[in-house]
């Protein structure tokens, strides 16, 4: 991408006043880089204010770049972000990017999240329309068989759900 971030914009973002946060987020929403994803999630974890956190999700589910996509999901990866996790995975299945290339992220987060946050990693997974290799999907269904015994009773059927859904995002 390699776009130029706005010094200012960043300085702003971490501002202690609200107004000046709420501009900086409100500017980022027409800047179009991706690379500001990180800044937004570290505001996201940091702060509290809902007057805050509701322009960030705003964004983050609006995204429309393909790029997004993996700054998003390099933020969901990240264990320092675990407390807006599930917020992340939310705002994956909202704004329909691609989220292919990252199966095995979303279904380690069906596996190991906690349910809500396992429910929308699945509904990450359920809204993929792309044609995946066969090795991966195998791959990716041996990993849920595996685990399936190990999980939690509230999470099962959804595992169930994933390892024949799955199959249709195969060559």
């Amino acid at each position: 991408m390699n776009k130029k971030l706005n010094d200012k914009v960043l300085k702003n973002l971490y501002s202690t006043d609200k107004a000046t946060v709420i501009n900086a987020i409100n500017t980022l929403k027409h800047d179009g880089n991706p690379e500001y994803i990180h800044y937004l999630v570290d505001i996201l974890k940091t702060n509290e204010d809902q007057d805050i956190h509701l322009p960030i999700l705003s964004i983050l589910t609006q995204l429309k770049q393909e790029a997004s996509a993996s700054f998003l999901v390099d933020a969901i990866n990240n264990p320092k972000n675990e407390i807006v996790l599930e917020q992340l995975v939310n705002a994956c299945w909202q704004n329909g990017l691609d989220y292919s290339p990252f199966l095995s992220t979303f279904t380690k987060i069906v596996i190991k999240g906690d349910y809500m946050t396992a429910f929308e990693a699945f509904t990450v997974i359920d809204n993929m329309d792309a044609t995946l290799p066969k090795a991966t999907i195998d791959q990716e269904r041996n990993y849920l068989l595996a685990n399936l015994k190990s999980i939690p009773e509230d999470r099962k059927d959804l595992v169930i759900g994933l390892i024949n859904d799955i199959e249709r995002l195969s060559e």
